[in-house]
């Protein structure tokens, strides 16, 4: 496996990674460290450090590449998955090269979906290489598979959805209801216990929507006086200063925790959920939240349409629309009955078709498929 980092192991593939130590010895090839792996994945998995790293630098790029090709030619292995677009090029380049039997690429969501010009052009090209050179390329969601052909990345027969979508599922021992960890997590962030309570999780940058959030936060300061939010993840670019600024005199009603590796709790401390993104892969929070028995506020986007039914668990509106956000966000605050109607079908959604075991036995036929097809040829 090949990830920029090793945290993206730790949220998108673990459950994977640990299901599959029975029948495969699992290499991950990553820039960071291994210390930043979760202790369980530690015993899981070998780890080579690479100089790769998120942002384009083509020197620094032709090193990793490199490095990433002297690895496979040393450990043969008999499938290669990246994920994210530089590990995914990188990756897959070097796989291809080495004539590694199966490659497969997971397609997350494209950073040029809200691009333009040059740099739209440049991007998909890149995801375009990606798709020729993998020969078994996976895709979180039917809304990202459709999006992908109809921009020409690659003919539906060469990308597969595993189940319904998503990348890991949900782990529903982990993420449910638990009012002692509700309680707790209210009085350690000093919100009182008869409070709505709103909680995104995500990155903390502009393409989540979050300054539509911070304004209709802002706006219904004085109708929903009970209404607070609290946003999980980490922070990009210095974000958190233009966040703080927008959200203006309702910051008492805004509470920005940061990066948790224990999402769980904040979403067992609220009552429903915001993603108001621009661009999303198939919205893996948006399950996990479900799992919790919370719907969602998310919006018209590829991916997010195939993690919220509108209406039945959660509402789908435009994205950049602070208008809309804020109309949904006083629905849900308004009428509690409503939130736990969602909220429960949209539990009873993820635990049937979003499981994490569900989803790591897909994962396990993909490959063992495509081996298949690889053996015969």
């Amino acid at each position: 496996m090949i990830t920029v980092i090793p945290f993206q192991l730790n949220v998108f593939l673990a459950e994977h990674v640990i299901a599959s130590r029975s029948v495969a010895d699992v290499l991950l090839i990553s820039g960071g460290d291994a210390s930043e792996l979760h202790p369980h994945l530690r015993k899981s998995v070998a780890f080579r450090r690479v100089g790769i790293v998120r942002p384009i630098r083509p020197w620094a790029d032709l090193v990793a590449l490199v490095q990433i090709i002297r690895i496979i030619r040393a450990e043969r292995p008999d499938i290669v998955q990246t994920l994210a677009p530089k590990a995914g090029l990188l990756g897959m380049f070097a796989a291809f090269v080495c004539r590694v039997p199966v490659r497969v690429h997971w397609f997350t969501g494209q950073v040029w979906a809200t691009s333009r010009w040059l740099k739209r052009s440049i991007l998909k090209s890149v995801d375009r290489l990606i798709a020729m050179l993998a020969t078994d390329p996976l895709v979180d969601s039917p809304s990202q598979r459709d999006f992908l052909v109809s921009e020409g990345i690659a003919p539906r027969s060469r990308l597969s959805v595993l189940g319904s979508g998503s990348v890991r599922g949900v782990d529903d021992v982990r993420f449910r209801p638990d009012a002692a960890v509700r309680a707790s997590t209210r009085q350690s962030l000093g919100i009182p216990k008869d409070r709505t309570v709103l909680v995104f999780v995500g990155r903390i940058t502009r393409d989540k929507g979050l300054l539509e959030l911070a304004r209709a936060m802002r706006e219904l300061r004085q109708e929903l006086p009970g209404l607070h939010a609290i946003l999980v993840g980490f922070e990009e670019g210095g974000f958190a200063r233009e966040l703080a600024a927008e959200v203006g005199d309702a910051s008492d009603r805004v509470s920005i925790v940061g990066y948790s590796d224990t999402p769980e709790r904040f979403l067992a401390a609220a009552d429903f959920m915001v993603l108001p993104s621009y661009r999303e892969g198939f919205g893996a929070s948006v399950i996990e939240a479900a799992s919790c028995g919370l719907p969602t506020i998310g919006t018209r986007i590829v991916g997010l349409v195939d993690a919220i039914v509108d209406g039945e668990t959660g509402l789908i509106i435009p994205p950049r629309n602070t208008g809309a956000l804020m109309d949904a966000m006083r629905f849900l605050a308004n009428n509690p009955d409503v939130r736990d109607r969602m909220g429960s079908a949209a539990q009873h959604r993820v635990r049937r078709d979003f499981a994490t075991g569900v989803l790591t036995a897909a994962l396990q036929e993909h490959y063992q498929r495509a081996l298949a097809v690889a053996s015969r040829a």
